[in-house]
């Protein structure tokens, strides 16, 4: 029968030919969307990538050439160059601030175990067989050694907020120290750091919020170590370590919300003298969120 045979003939078809078949009205419809995509978005692509491969002037037809482009693109632009490279650190600091903190735990905690300087230590043991390696855990120094290098709790972000603050800075100010005789670093500390005191304000608060309030961190590195969001959180468990025995629910709870009032506090109270400096270092640093 003509039903049969058109039937078999759509199953005897691969399974992408079939289905264009069966939703070809759908496909006739996307027909034109695809078409411009094509023509708008993807060929110009296309083209740039096939020119950046080309030798290509106004007397000799286009050849082929490798990467001679690029070379010359990097080796005869100074400027080029160092955008290159500026642009590869900022995606990195880009890069640690997408990147979860639960992420890193475990090469984290070995550093911080056997922690090492440049793997000198560990080379040293390697060759002697002494191990002069520290172990940080269990320490304030696995908060401070961290933040003193930038890549602290949202480190990060906090090189992203310096650097919209310093962008931001009139070129002029700059230009006008150099022709007074004034170094880059000179520039830098007697220009720069004094215009730019609201953006380290507002570092500052966000790293004391962020560090005062870390409870992750506190856990994993620190176990022995009780700071408040950790000493809250085991509150029962240290009165029994004590002999306070509490079998009261609601009496654990005001204890609970007093601990808790005494750790906003001290923020309440920065906030409070702080406000007008830290709206000014996100106003300035363009903060949005």
């Amino acid at each position: 029968m003509p039903g049969m045979k058109c039937r078999k003939r759509e199953e005897g078809r691969p399974g992408l030919i079939r289905e264009i078949v069966k939703n070809k009205h759908s496909y006739i419809l996307m027909l034109p969307f695809m078409v411009f995509c094509f023509l708008f978005v993807i060929l110009p692509v296309l083209i740039s990538i096939a020119l950046s491969f080309t030798d290509y002037n106004m007397i000799q037809p286009p050849s082929f050439n490798g990467f001679q482009n690029y070379i010359r693109m990097l080796l005869d632009d100074k400027i080029m160059l160092i955008a290159v490279r500026n642009t590869l650190l900022f995606a990195i600091v880009i890069f640690s601030i997408i990147v979860p903190m639960q992420t890193l735990i475990l090469p984290t905690y070995a550093g911080f175990k056997n922690f090492d300087i440049f793997g000198i230590l560990g080379l040293v043991n390697t060759v002697s067989g002494v191990d002069l390696r520290v172990n940080l855990l269990d320490t304030l120094w696995v908060y401070i050694l961290p933040s003193l290098f930038g890549m602290g709790i949202r480190g990060g972000l906090f090189v992203f907020i310096f650097r919209q603050a310093f962008r931001g800075m009139p070129k002029e100010l700059e230009e006008a120290a150099a022709i007074d005789g004034c170094a880059r670093f000179k520039t830098f500390y007697r220009i720069m750091v004094p215009m730019s005191g609201s953006t380290y304000l507002t570092v500052f608060l966000f790293s004391f919020v962020w560090h005062w309030n870390e409870y992750f961190y506190s856990t994993m590195y620190m176990g022995s170590v009780k700071t408040l969001a950790t000493g809250l959180a085991t509150l029962s468990l240290s009165l029994k370590a004590v002999g306070v025995q509490i079998f009261d629910p609601f009496e654990l709870t005001t204890r609970l919300q007093a601990g808790c009032f005494i750790m906003i506090v001290p923020l309440l109270v920065m906030y409070i003298f702080l406000q007008k400096y830290f709206v000014e270092g996100v106003e300035r640093t363009g903060i949005t969120g």
